[in-house]
Order: C-alpha cells, then sequence, then structure tokens
C-alpha cells in the first residue's frame, strides 16, 4: 500500500501526517527509550506525498538538500567535465545561468541530483534493518568519520530534519492570517528553514517558482480540507512535530556536531 492509499483509506494527508507525528512525540515525552528509526521514516514518507501537492516550487524539498546540479542542458556547458558525484559548491559567476536568459525556466526543470528527499527516507528505512536507533546512525558515522560526507545516513537524517522543519514553518505562516498566500507562506518558511544551506543556483531557482505554487484554496482542495479542518490538523503537526526536531538537532549537538549545513 502506498502513501496516498493510506490517506484514502486513514483519512485526509493532513490528518495522517499529524497522527504520525503524534505518536513520534509521545514516544520521545513518555519513554526514556533511543527514538526508532523504523517509525521515524514511517512518517516521514507520509510528508513526501505533501510535497508533491505542493507542485514545481517544492520540488527541491525531494531532491537532496546538497545537490549535485548537472548544467549540460545549457549550450555553454554542455561539454563540461564536472564531476556532478560532488556536492556543487560554485559561486555564482561560475554558473551558466549568467549566460542564458532563459536560464531561470530551465534551472526550475533541469536541476539534476542524485537523490531526492524521498529516497533519503527510503534510505534510512533500510537502515534500519541495521541501525534500529537514531542515535546507531550517528554513532556509526562518527566512529568512520563520514558524519558530512555525501550520501551518509547522518547526513540523510540532517536533510530529511530540514524537511520536517521546512512544512512546520510553512505551516506556521499559513496560518498566521486568512489573507497569507501560500506563496507568500512558501516563500517565508524557505527562507527560514532552507535557504541558509543551499547554493545560490538553487535559492534563485526556488524563489522563482513559487509564482507555480497552487493557490490557497486550491491547495485546500487537493488536502481535502477546509479553513477550519485544515487550522486543526496543521497545528498538531506543528506542535507534535517540534519535539521531534529538537530531539534530532540535540543528537548532532550533544555530540558535538554543528547544525549549521
Amino acid at each position: 500500500m502506498d502513501e496516498e492509499d493510506l490517506f484514502e483509506e486513514a483519512g485526509t494527508p493532513l490528518s495522517v501526517i499529524a497522527e504520525a507525528f503524534e505518536e513520534l512525540s509521545n514516544s520521545i515525552s513518555t519513554s526514556s527509550d533511543d527514538l526508532l528509526l523504523g517509525p521515524l521514516t514511517n512518517a516521514c514518507s507520509l510528508v513526501s506525498v505533501l510535497f508533491g501537492y505542493l507542485g514545481i516550487a517544492f520540488k527541491f524539498a525531494e531532491l537532496e538538500y546538497v545537490c549535485k546540479v548537472c548544467f549540460h542542458f545549457f549550450p555553454i556547458h554542455r561539454n563540461c567535465t564536472r564531476d556532478c558525484s560532488q556536492p556543487f559548491e560554485d559561486e555564482p559567476e561560475d554558473i551558466a545561468v549568467y549566460n542564458d536568459p532563459d536560464a531561470l525556466t530551465k534551472l526550475k526543470w533541469m536541476i539534476k541530483v542524485k537523490t531526492d528527499w524521498r529516497h533519503k527516507v527510503r534510505d534510512l528505512a533500510a537502515a534500519s534493518k541495521t541501525y534500529d536507533t537514531l542515535k546507531n546512525i550517528l554513532d556509526h558515522d562518527l566512529e568512520n568519520d563520514t558524519v558530512r560526507k555525501p550520501g551518509s545516513l547522518s547526513r540523510n537524517l540532517r536533510r530529511v530534519r530540514q524537511g520536517l522543519e521546512l512544512i512546520r514553518a510553512l505551516f506556521e505562516q499559513f496560518l498566521s492570517s486568512d489573507e497569507c498566500s501560500l506563496r507568500e507562506a512558501a516563500s517565508t518558511a524557505y527562507a527560514q528553514a532552507c535557504a541558509p544551506y543551499h547554493t545560490w543556483a538553487i535559492r534563485t531557482a526556488v524563489f522563482a517558482a513559487m509564482y507555480a505554487l497552487p493557490t490557497r484554496e486550491q491547495l485546500l482542495l487537493k488536502l481535502n480540507e477546509t479553513d477550519h479542518s485544515a487550522e486543526k490538523e496543521m497545528r498538531r503537526y506543528i506542535n507534535a512535530s517540534l519535539p521531534v526536531i529538537e530531539y534530532i538537532d540535540n543528537l548532532y549537538i550533544s555530540r558535538n556536531i554543528g547544525l549549521d549545513w
């Protein structure tokens, strides 16, 4: 059964997501045991569907958070020999965007990546067969000096955590005013949760693509919610996701691993 089938049987997307994170939050608050990786990835897999409802502007959230960007679709870079298996850290002046008048349009559709957000969740889910808890992942990567290595489980967990914070910030902005458009809410949420960790190219593409977001009314229709019911379920997620996000952050902090990446 995929996530969308689950929504049809168990409730609306927002209610199912909120319930999953409430269970995680309750587990953290009522038990001294370490948070299990399996339940976390199950909850995160539900969020992947929500990203899809938000359209192209939030496609980056399903893409790897440190993108491997290939510009071979741009004429100037068709013969590019850059190793796209490595993190993309080029400065703006080195990017073909400045050399192509249609670059922003192309960039929205032609960002090439190795792994998307959903795949990161699936990688973590697969890892749960070997590592029972989130602590086990970090301890393994610390021992092998691979915490920040692209593709490591600790790095994947960090990026997935940022996706959870993004949705939380989006919901907060969405509920801040009845007059707040989805584009306004998403732009502010992205600037808070993800922009500080993204390259110039990704930030530019995301902000340009915000204009393609559905309207507030269209999103509620996709989610099968009214203004009233959406507010209830969004607040449930806002409240329940915070302890989960803080728990993940504290795993890094307690091991002297910074959060500025």
